[in-house]
């Protein structure tokens, strides 16, 4: 089975087009990230989210007597997490 004949107009399109479309220098390098993603990653800060248990079944919770602010939790994951600000 022969494939469609394409027109000599399209053809000579892609001619140029495709050298044009893989130029060096239009493109990062790889392993390098545009400086507007370097930017915007430059002020990102890591910070802890928790256990891989996302879903965070809590089997336990005790208040401490005469304080209010101060909690522990236990975790069916196994953590304990102690909060002192109520949250």
């Amino acid at each position: 089975m022969r494939a469609p004949s394409r027109s000599p107009f399209f053809r000579a399109v892609w001619l140029v087009a495709l050298p044009l479309l893989a130029a060096p220098g239009s493109r990062p390098l790889a392993g390098q990230a545009p400086d507007d993603v370097q930017q915007a990653l430059s002020s990102m800060e890591f910070r802890h989210i928790g256990p891989a248990n996302v879903g965070g079944r809590v089997s336990a919770i005790v208040g401490i007597p005469g304080d209010p602010s101060t909690y522990w939790v236990g975790g069916a994951d196994g953590g304990v997490y102690k909060t002192t600000n109520g949250g």
